[in-house]
């Protein structure tokens, strides 16, 4: 047998019956919310405003959109071949949240050996509120969810069968680019892969070699190719949209010139407002007030002068630097210290997520529903405010983030150093790589609440393996100090 297919000794927890009866009654109240979600606003919530770029996009050029990757509007636009009525887009969003839950369900049983973490993972796509929020409006997160669920799951494969070293790292390495086509943050997964590819096994080393540089390889290639897609579509070369425009909303609040030269046209972006009075990141990109649309125009002009400008910021200023993002990685495990009046500061997780907002019709959500017109067959959005109101207190019971983020974020940092190799091995990928896609972005732009949702059932995966690992060493203990006095009588 091979060694990344040995079960750890979790005695009771890797019997899959119960377990997929449960999955069968997650899938049936799935289904039922799914329902639900959609007689709350049919056939469509037009509440968060990055539903029109999408769309908008999807009609011209995915790939000239400087604010998103072009994957999701890449999706609309592929669909939209064969329809362009919005409910159907919704229904297949329902449908691909069901998928994705099913699919970390198998990617999760196949790494640790037991199906509950992947109940639990399972339960995180199909029960979660915020989940089914962002399913009934055109944004990006659930399809980044299923491509996300579905690269654990090759990965998965690619570990239990090291003989097959180039396949399964092959279509690892496509959709980690299909990934971050959608979501840029998927990135940040690759050093996570080569690390689960170096160390889910003790030896032989040429396996783990042969299996980690056809990934690379792949990833590369793939990554080449879609920048010269981009560049050949007369949009820049690159794989993520405005990197410069968005290092510089980070940097700007915190930026003194005085302890750095300006790069060479970049001098009028420094600013003599104190620090404590400046805007936040968003108030940057988005405001006509901001130096950078003042004085450079839209946003993506000239991004690689902003990105010189952004670097001498990060270099000459590090603890300000550091500093300033600190309070936003805490918004996430700890949500009320966020402070939302801060203009331009970001939107917390209640500001993007919340159902309450479906209640308010305005102004902004009618010229949402205008822009994705653009692209969609015009439609009457109907809502069931009755329906709205229930979710939103369901919503206020369940929900990932903040508590559950903190512990399961101290679960997986102890379950990286107990129980088995393959614990390990899956903790790693399944909790150090959600964690790394929801994090680690912000050093580079900024907090955004509805981040959490697509890595949530991962890291909540990984908290479960993590707490069965914790619990298995805590019996081995037990059962150790029992027997002790025993042997000595």
């Amino acid at each position: 047998m091979r060694r990344f297919r040995e079960l750890p000794a979790w005695a009771g927890w890797t019997f899959p019956s119960k377990a997929l009866y449960a999955l069968a009654l997650l899938v049936l109240a799935g289904v039922v919310l799914r329902v639900l979600a959609s007689e709350s606003g049919w056939p469509v919530l037009p509440v968060l405003g990055d539903s029109w770029p999408y769309a908008a996009y999807a009609e011209g050029d995915p790939f000239a959109n400087p604010q998103h990757p072009p994957g999701y509007s890449l999706f609309l636009a592929l669909i939209g071949i064969v329809t362009r009525y919005v409910g159907a887009f919704i229904v297949l969003q329902h449908l691909l949240g069901i998928a994705s839950a099913l699919i970390l369900f198998a990617a999760v049983r196949r790494l640790c050996g037991s199906p509950w973490p992947g109940v639990v993972a399972a339960a995180v796509i199909l029960l979660g509120a915020d989940q089914l929020y962002l399913e009934v409006q055109i944004m990006s997160e659930t399809l980044f969810t299923l491509l996300l669920a579905c690269l654990l799951y090759v990965v998965a494969r690619a570990l239990e069968q090291p003989q097959r070293w180039w396949p399964w790292p092959a279509i690892a390495a496509l959709l980690v680019v299909l990934s971050a086509m959608t979501r840029t943050s998927a990135l940040f997964l690759v050093p996570v892969i080569i690390l689960a590819l170096l160390f889910a096994r003790p030896r032989p080393w040429l396996p783990r070699w042969r299996s980690l540089l056809a990934f690379l390889v792949a990833v590369g290639v793939l990554l080449l190719g879609n920048a010269s897609i981009s560049a050949l579509s007369g949009n820049p070369f690159g794989i993520t949209p405005s990197p410069g425009w968005h290092l510089y909303s980070r940097a700007a609040p915190i930026a003194d010139c005085t302890q750095f030269t300006p790069p060479p046209g970049t001098a009028k972006l420094c600013e003599k407002t104190a620090v404590e009075d400046r805007f936040g990141p968003d108030w940057y990109l988005y405001h006509p007030d901001s130096p950078a649309l003042r004085l450079f125009g839209p946003l993506g002009t000239e991004d690689d002068k902003f990105d010189a400008f952004g670097r001498q910021v990060v270099l000459h200023q590090p603890r300000a630097y550091i500093e300033s993002i600190i309070p936003d990685v805490v918004a996430y495990f700890a949500p009320g210290t966020y402070d939302p009046w801060r203009s331009g500061k970001g939107t917390d997780i209640d500001g993007q997520l919340s159902w309450r907002w479906a209640s308010f019709p305005d102004e902004t959500q009618a010229s949402t529903q205008r822009g994705m017109e653009t692209f969609f067959s015009p439609f009457d959005e109907h809502r069931r405010y009755r329906v709205i109101n229930a979710f939103y207190d369901y919503q206020r019971v369940v929900r990932f983030g903040g508590t559950l983020l903190t512990i399961s974020t101290i679960l997986i940092l102890i379950g990286l150093f107990v129980g088995p190799r393959r614990s390990r091995i899956a903790i790693l990928l399944l909790g150090v790589g959600g964690l790394a896609i929801l994090i680690l972005p912000i050093f580079a732009s900024n907090y955004i609440g509805r981040y959490t949702v697509p890595p949530a059932g991962p890291i909540m995966a990984a908290a479960a393996i993590a707490a069965m690992s914790i619990v298995s060493r805590f019996q081995a203990w037990r059962a150790g100090r029992s027997a002790a006095p025993a042997s000595s009588a």
